[in-house]
């Protein structure tokens, strides 16, 4: 499925993970520095705000990148 973006209006992603569980993975994350919180065994929620810059937004989806590949 895809998301189509110009309808979406929401600062929360929710995230299902298909290896591993979720507190793994947010203790890794949280190692480089990205906060997010567990939303059931293998789901992740994530949340932005107006103070988040478009830079940090980018830095925060490699990290998850890298966290998911490495």
């Amino acid at each position: 499925d895809r998301v189509d973006l110009d309808s979406v209006q929401t600062n929360i992603v929710i995230a299902e993970l298909v290896r591993g569980p979720a507190p793994d993975f947010i203790r890794r994350l949280e190692e480089r520095g990205v906060r997010a919180v567990a939303f059931g065994p293998t789901r992740v929620r994530f949340v932005t705000h107006y103070g988040v810059s478009r830079q940090e937004t980018e830095t925060a989806l490699e990290a998850i990148r890298v966290t998911l590949t490495g």
